[in-house]
Parts: structure tokens; C-alpha cells; sequence
């Protein structure tokens, strides 16, 4: 990843009061030589190139928002002031928010160009962000500035007027956290209905207990598994109220662009996505809880103790098995864009290890090391964060870091990554998981 541009960026975003021609002047610089040292990588190197295009992407697609967001306000505070020097002051502000527009534009320019098997995954990007670079050919830099702020609401505030609370009466959210805990709310009245439908089929025939759950959760993780969007929370965030909140919000930013059926329909799976995870937990949890010890009939306080602190650490899957840990890691195992896999032995050390991992809550004696996969590294840190949501169901900081050292221990990639920044990006994978395990291919000769 090249920094350079994105800290510039960020320098100039800090004190925007300060931002002046020559600024402007050298972003715009750092902008030509980010695409054209992406370009430059790519023809060299295809593979690489496409590695290195594709972190870039990402990393100014995170930050844009904030920048555009940061840079709006600031434009209606100038508005307001209306001092001498507004005109030269406004053009500066407004033309940060520009270069980070356009290199994006740029970047995915390339990306259509050299890599067009990869489009599908920044389709949603494509369509907001190519617009400024032909409107910028086309039309010159006037209409630009007048189409990209035109509009004086927030991006939120964009978005909010897409989406329509009751269309009884047409009444819209006031806010996104509004929004936030409308879709919450819903989930929620959606699950107790499931859970009281579910718990009256027990009690009409007790001795199906674990057909039904077997049956329900088969159905739930299915109905999951087939929901696929370019704009979705991922699961862990939607597990954490507050995580959830922020996300959307950051979301709602970003896609104020899309048609209003289009963020409803965001906002249906997202409900959709909630139910289906408090069906999976509470699948998971009830059947869990069949399998331990029955008690006696008469329990005492240490047993009390015991039995809920068994209970909580009882993994999310109900077979502990070497089995289950290899289906999650099977991806792992194959070959990423015609790469050499590893070799099977290798892959086999991998599960023995984290079946290990997993049993015991402690690092193996000896790690079996992995040199080179072919896979990225935020394709691999995704997978184990699939792997650690499965069978830490608690989620402690202790269970994370162990999980976090093993794959610092086993795989090489990692060597120049720290554990910190593993750690903070565990669960962020900014492209289609299920999209990306499908370009897999595990007939490869294995190395």
C-alpha cells in the first residue's frame, strides 16, 4: 500500500483552513503517481499488481467518506462566514474532496481495464465513483463541482429521505440510529415469533427435540449462506449492538448515492441477516445444552456454578471435531488465482494444530508452519475469524489472541503484519467472502 497519498490527504483534512493552491497542487501529484505506480506494478507484475491495486482501493474507500463528510462541513461553515477570501478558501476545500474522488476513479479505471474478472466486487463503487472522471473529461471541473455539491444535506441526511419508516404515511426516519433500532426492533418481534413457534412443536412432541433443532438450524445457516450483497455488515459486527450502530451509520455514508429501493432493500436483508443469527445462536445454544451431563435433581451451589460456566463455554457447533475445523479451513487447502497449494501434509499439520488449539485453549507444542499460500492475507485472517466466531461463541480477549498468535506462528505471510494490526482488522473483509471462496480451485498441482 502506498501511504504517501492517503496521509497528505489526511494532513490536509486536519486544518482545512490551510489547505491552499500549492497543497492542492501536490495531492493532485500524489494522486497521477498513486495510479501510475499502480499501473507500472501491474504490467511488471500481474499478480502483484492486482494485490497492490486492490489494497489501495480499499484503503481510500475507507477513508473517503470521512474526508467527503469532514470537507462538507467545512463548506458550510465558509458559506456562512462569507469573509473576504471565501472564493479561494471554498475552491481549496472542495478540491480535496476531488482528488480523493479521482483516485479512486483512477484506480478503478485500472481495474476495469487489467483486471475485469474483478469488477464484480467494486461494482457498487464503479457506479458512484466513474461518474466524476467522465463528468471531469466531458463537462470540465465547473460541473463537477456543481454536481458533486449541489446538494447542502449530509450524506446521512441523503439517505434517511430514501428510506421510508411507515409508507402508510410517508414519515421518514429523523436519524440513522433511529433507523438502527427500527431494524433491531424488528428482528427482534421476528425471532420471539420463530422461537414461540418453535418451542410449541417441542412441547408437542418432546422426544423430536433434536430433529427439530438439527432440522431449524440446517434451514437457518442455508438461508444465511445464501444472502450475498455488496453492502452488508459483517457478522461479528452484527452480533455487537454498538459495533452495529457505527457500522451502518459509516455504511449509510457511503451508499447515500443508491436508488431508494435499493438501501431498503439493504435495509430487509439486514433485518433479515439479524433474525437469522439469533436463530443460529439460539439453535446452537439449545443443542449444546442437551448435550452435557444432566444434573441431579437437587443441585448445589458449586454444581449451580459449575453446570452455567460449562454451559458457556460449550463451543457454538455441537461436534467438537477435527471434521468441522477442516470445512471451515477447506478454502485454505486449494488454489487462489491458479496458484500452487500447499502441500496436503502441510494442510493436515494445519487442522491437527487447530483442533488442538481449540481442545485444549493453548498453543501447540510444536506449529506446524505454513511458507506460502497464494491467498491474501485478509482472505486468511477471514477465515480464522469464521473459524474463531464458530467455536469461541464467548468471544474473549484471551480465546482472540490466542487465535490471533497461532496464525502469526503458522503462517509466514505474516511475518511483516503485527499481531496489533491483526487484531484490529480480524473481522473486516471488505469484499464477498462467499464470492471469493468460489474462484478457488483445488485441482492445482500441490507444491
Amino acid at each position: 500500500m502506498n501511504h504517501e497519498f492517503l496521509i497528505k490527504t489526511r494532513r490536509a483534512c486536519i486544518n482545512l483552513d490551510k489547505v491552499t493552491e500549492a497543497i492542492t497542487r501536490e495531492l493532485g501529484k500524489l494522486r497521477f503517481k498513486l495510479a501510475k505506480e499502480a499501473e507500472a506494478i501491474i504490467l511488471h507484475d500481474r499478480v502483484t499488481g492486482k494485490a497492490y491495486l486492490s489494497s489501495n482501493l480499499k484503503e481510500l474507500l475507507i477513508e473517503e467518506p470521512h474526508v467527503e463528510t469532514k470537507v462538507k462541513a467545512r463548506l458550510r461553515e465558509l458559506e456562512q462566514e462569507g469573509f473576504d477570501d471565501y472564493a479561494t478558501i471554498y475552491a481549496n476545500t472542495k478540491e480535496v474532496a476531488h482528488v480523493v474522488a479521482d483516485a479512486i476513479s483512477e484506480l478503478l479505471q485500472l481495474l476495469r481495464i487489467y483486471y475485469p474478472e474483478e469488477t464484480g466486487s467494486f461494482q457498487v463503487y464503479m457506479r458512484r465513483y466513474l461518474p466524476f472522471d467522465i463528468t471531469l473529461k466531458n463537462l470540465g471541473d465547473n460541473s463537477l463541482t456543481e454536481r458533486y455539491f449541489d446538494d447542502e444535506r449530509s450524506n446521512e441526511q441523503i439517505f434517511l429521505s430514501k428510506i421510508i419508516a411507515n409508507p402508510a404515511s410517508q414519515t421518514k426516519f429523523t436519524n440513522v440510529d433511529e433507523l438502527v433500532t427500527s431494524m433491531v426492533n424488528q428482528a427482534a418481534y421476528e425471532f420471539d415469533k420463530y422461537k414461540d413457534l418453535i418451542e410449541a412443536e417441542i412441547e408437542a412432541f418432546p422426544t423430536a427435540t433434536n430433529q427439530v433443532f438439527s432440522r431449524e438450524l440446517q434451514k437457518a445457516m442455508n438461508d444465511y449462506k445464501s444472502i450475498v450483497h455488496g453492502n452488508l455488515i459483517i457478522d461479528s459486527v452484527l452480533r455487537d449492538s454498538d459495533k452495529f450502530g457505527k457500522a451502518f451509520k459509516l455504511l449509510a455514508n457511503t451508499i447515500d448515492h443508491l436508488e431508494g429501493d435499493e438501501l431498503t432493500n439493504i435495509c430487509r436483508l439486514t433485518i433479515k441477516r439479524l433474525v437469522l443469527l439469533r436463530k443460529i445462536d439460539f439453535l446452537n445454544f439449545s443443542m449444546s445444552r442437551d448435550i452435557l451431563p444432566t444434573p441431579p435433581a437437587v443441585l448445589t451451589n458449586q454444581e449451580i456454578e459449575t453446570r452455567d460456566f460449562a454451559a458457556g463455554q460449550v463451543i457454538s457447533k455441537v461436534q467438537d471435531t477435527k471434521e468441522s475445523v477442516e470445512n471451515i479451513l477447506q478454502p485454505l487447502s486449494g488454489s487462489w488465482n491458479r496458484n500452487e497449494k500447499i502441500k496436503s501434509e502441510i494442510f493436515l499439520g494445519v487442522i491437527e494444530d487447530v483442533h488442538f488449539l481449540i481442545r485444549e485453549q493453548r498453543m501447540p507444542d510444536v506449529v506446524q508452519e505454513v511458507n506460502y499460500t497464494g491467498f491474501p492475507n485478509e482472505f486468511v485472517r477471514k477465515t480464522f475469524a469464521i473459524l474463531y466466531n464458530k467455536f469461541f461463541p464467548k468471544r474473549s480477549k484471551q480465546s482472540r489472541e490466542l487465535m490471533i498468535r497461532y496464525i502469526h506462528s503458522a503462517y509466514k505471510q505474516f511475518a511483516n503484519v503485527s499481531e496489533s494490526t491483526t487484531n484490529k482488522k480480524f473481522t473486516t473483509y471488505l469484499s464477498n467472502y462467499e464470492i471469493d471462496k468460489g474462484r478457488i480451485t483445488y485441482s492445482v498441482t500441490k507444491i
